[in-house]
């Protein structure tokens, strides 16, 4: 009996020990698995997506003010167009585009939305010019590189819109006089280096024109662009006035007003010598004409109209008078 018990014992004692490791097993197997480590995702430099671009030599009696390397992404495409190209950033980070035509040794730049949404159709205007030079690019003549940049403001075009790019006049909303600022609530149009005061105005209205000339992202984008490509001819969209006016600073600039005299005869809008119905400061084509640089600037004879015949009469008149005068020269 003692052997009998001995080894019911034993039996009873393995037992237990079976049951207590098949626990532990149990456990160790339900236990959740230590995490996997996710991957952390390395940021890509910007300069992987951008070009060396130097930028402009500073001009001369101008405060030079801190740049950062601009964003550039050439991007070919099909016939007819050259090349579509991201300028820059705004100063909200949305895409300053141009669009590219021809390959001449002159450089013509068409800039809408200067004043963003507010002049919402300067921005239209652009894109059908988009539309109709790369359906004909015969129409570009071989000496001219025209450049089409369709939203100058694209800040303010998102204000009224909700997003950048082409968009429908159902889209915007019913007051679009805050889209003619940037993100910093600055008029673009107004924080150029030609007689800029920080105060500027619409009519009566007090306007911010930024802390310093080319203070704001937007000015830079299109300084630098203009100076880099040696653009020699800038038309600024704006409305509504249906005239058009020479670029000046402090004094006329006679080539300004020989294309402003040639677009208004064309397009059917009146000429004049200047713009008198308010104070103007730190105005985009006032400066560039004081760099030699002909510019004007086409006031649209309605704000809810795009007028797309009479300033396509407008442009070719002046790309034909461009390339006739480059004709001449090589002559």
């Amino acid at each position: 009996m003692g052997m009998a018990h001995t080894a019911k014992l034993t039996f009873y004692r393995c037992l237990a020990f079976c049951a207590v490791l098949f626990v532990l097993t149990a456990c160790i197997g339900s236990a959740p698995a230590p995490p996997i480590p996710i991957p952390t995702r390395t940021a890509i430099p910007a300069s992987a997506f951008s070009t060396s671009t130097p930028v402009p030599t500073p001009v001369v009696g101008e405060t030079a003010i801190p740049e950062s390397s601009p964003e550039i992404q050439s991007v070919d495409l099909e016939e007819p167009f050259t090349t579509q190209e991201v300028l820059g950033r705004s100063t909200g980070g949305h895409p300053i585009e141009a669009y590219h035509f021809g390959s001449g040794p002159i450089s013509v730049a068409l800039i809408g939305g200067i004043h963003g949404g507010y002049e919402w159709n300067t921005v239209l205007l652009a894109y059908e010019m988009i539309d109709y030079f790369s359906e004909h690019p015969d129409e570009i003549p071989a000496s001219i590189t025209l450049t089409i940049i369709p939203e100058a403001n694209p800040d303010g075009i998102v204000l009224v819109t909700g997003h950048t790019g082409r968009f429908d006049p159902g889209e915007l909303a019913e007051n679009t006089f805050p889209g003619r600022f940037n993100a910093n609530e600055v008029d673009i149009n107004r924080n150029w280096n030609c007689n800029w005061e920080p105060v500027a105005f619409i009519f009566e209205i007090e306007i911010n024109a930024g802390s310093a000339p080319f203070s704001e992202a937007e000015t830079r984008v299109l300084r630098n662009f203009i100076l880099k490509n040696d653009v020699t001819t800038v038309v600024f969209w704006h409305s509504q006035m249906s005239a058009v006016f020479p670029g000046d600073c402090d004094a006329p600039h006679e080539p300004s007003r020989a294309v402003a005299r040639l677009y208004a005869d064309a397009a059917g809008y009146d000429y004049l010598d200047s713009f008198d119905q308010y104070p103007v400061s730190g105005d985009a084509a006032n400066w560039l004409a004081s760099q030699d640089i002909a510019a004007i600037e086409v006031e649209l004879a309605e704000r809810n109209e795009v007028e797309f015949e009479q300033n396509l009469d407008g442009v070719r008149a002046v790309l034909a008078a461009l390339s006739e005068d480059a004709s001449g020269a090589a002559r």
